[in-house]
């Protein structure tokens, strides 16, 4: 059995695969706030194409942009009061034009603290966390999940 970084790598793929592949199937997007959130998620495989991200956007265009491209969004802000109000406010808009809207905010923290995180507060934070996680083989990834399906 491994130490507890492998273990804590392993779980944390097993669940971020489930948040990757929901990207690919249900056609899906994270919504985060600035420009160094997607460099984080793009290093934790999300394609950036699946990242939409808030900047300077008004609350309209960004309702327009992900109800023209995506049916589900995982919404992705940071956890300060800021970033609460923001995705309390873009959840409702979402939900009344029926997409697929879950917070992985409060998944995410649910998820480290099982495993002794205190907290994330931003999503740059998880910079450190993914740093030590071994990369996964994209190809062995691809092929189970074409396995999968069948």
């Amino acid at each position: 059995m491994g130490n507890k970084k492998e273990l804590i790598a392993e779980k944390f793929w097993g669940f971020w695969v489930g948040i990757l592949d929901d990207l690919e199937i249900k056609n899906g997007c994270i919504l985060v706030e600035g420009a160094h959130d997607v460099k984080i998620l793009v290093n934790l495989q999300v394609p950036e194409e699946r990242i939409v991200v808030m900047s300077d956007k008004s609350y309209e265009s960004l309702v327009s942009e992900i109800t023209r491209r995506y049916q589900l969004v995982y919404i992705f802000t940071d956890l300060d009061s800021q970033g609460s109000t923001k995705a309390k406010r873009i959840m409702s808009q979402l939900c009344r034009y029926g997409i697929e809207v879950h917070d992985l905010r409060s998944m995410f923290r649910g998820f480290l603290s099982r495993f002794g995180f205190k907290s994330v507060g931003k999503v740059e934070e998880l910079k450190k966390f993914s740093l030590l996680l071994p990369q996964p083989n994209k190809i062995v990834l691809r092929k189970i999940r074409e396995d999968l399906r069948l």
